[in-house]
């Protein structure tokens, strides 16, 4: 049941053919290469009259989703891709460009998945999207909200049973099972935490099982439990094969950990760092013109506070 679960046998695929290899257990999936990278030399807004205001420049990245052995999560491969930076550094506006969604600017760059260029209506197939404003029915229980993505986006071929399967299976990868018969809630209507909430949006994303999934601050309005949660559970996402792309602002030292890649922006919208978290206190030490990383101070608040000043 689970390995036809979006697409039964016979039945067309959605995503375009460079990538039903890939997602449909072909060469790529059976040796576990899957990898997003992208280059955007520009993004450029128009303003009033003539003006121009470049937003971001000369930003690039790399995630992968390899196969995964033994000691994977030891060795922090999780898959998951971090951008950090200042307010109005451009994080929002890059996770959009590499997500697809629309954009009112001009972008200028390349966005490849296994080395293949992907339009903005390719991403959108193959990946999911969580913005960072719950936009969540308060007067539906978890179930019944998440039962009526599945028949909106699941295949059309999919019996009743398999979408019921499939929102099951995402409420226990998620840890949603105490509150899956419970109001979401909203200003009228008492309902489930906010960080629930959170992973109520992260698991209707995931019900079309998207090897990438963006998500633009998911810590935001959490408290430091509530986050460290929420980045626990992308942590396991990625442990299982997805990539996952965040926006995050001010990450405690535990949460950094668990990012294995990142990518620092300045408030220029200007890349500083991309590459490895485990080489950034590295990369900044070999500067000369850097003070030294104080050993109170965790790495992001230190590259934060660097790039600010």
């Amino acid at each position: 049941l689970e390995a036809d679960f979006i697409t039964p046998q016979n039945a067309e695929r959605r995503v375009p053919l460079e990538f039903q290899e890939t997602l449909s257990g072909g060469a790529h999936a059976h040796t576990g290469a899957f990898y997003l990278e992208w280059k955007i030399e520009s993004y450029i807004v128009h303003l009033r009259g003539t003006a121009e205001k470049r937003i971001l420049k000369n930003v690039s990245g790399f995630v992968s989703a390899g196969e995964r052995g033994r000691g994977a999560e030891m060795r922090n491969e999780t898959n998951i891709f971090a951008i950090l930076g200042p307010s109005g550094a451009g994080k929002t506006t890059l996770l959009d460009i590499l997500a697809g969604r629309s954009t009112v600017g001009r972008v200028s760059g390349d966005i490849r998945v296994n080395s293949t260029p992907v339009t903005p209506t390719t991403m959108t197939q193959i990946a999911g999207y969580a913005p960072q404003s719950d936009i969540l029915p308060g007067t539906s229980t978890v179930w019944e909200y998440l039962l009526f993505h599945a028949n909106l986006r699941l295949h059309p071929t999919a019996t009743p049973a398999e979408k019921k399967v499939r929102v099951r299976d995402i409420v226990l990868q998620l840890g949603l099972m105490k509150v899956v018969d419970s109001f979401i809630g909203d200003e009228y209507t008492r309902g489930i935490s906010g960080g629930e909430k959170k992973r109520v949006s992260v698991a209707s994303e995931l019900l079309h099982k998207p090897r990438i999934l963006f998500l633009d601050e998911p810590t935001t309005g959490l408290d430091s439990t509530n986050a460290a949660t929420m980045v626990g559970a992308l942590a396991q996402l990625g442990l299982q094969g997805t990539i996952v792309v965040l926006s995050i602002h001010q990450p405690r030292s535990d949460i950094f950990r668990l990012m294995e890649r990142v990518l620092v922006l300045s408030c220029h919208g200007e890349m500083v760092y991309s590459g490895q978290t485990r080489t950034l206190e590295t990369f900044f030490r070999s500067l000369p013109y850097i003070p030294k990383i104080p050993s109170d101070l965790s790495l992001a608040d230190f590259a934060l506070d660097l790039v600010i000043k």
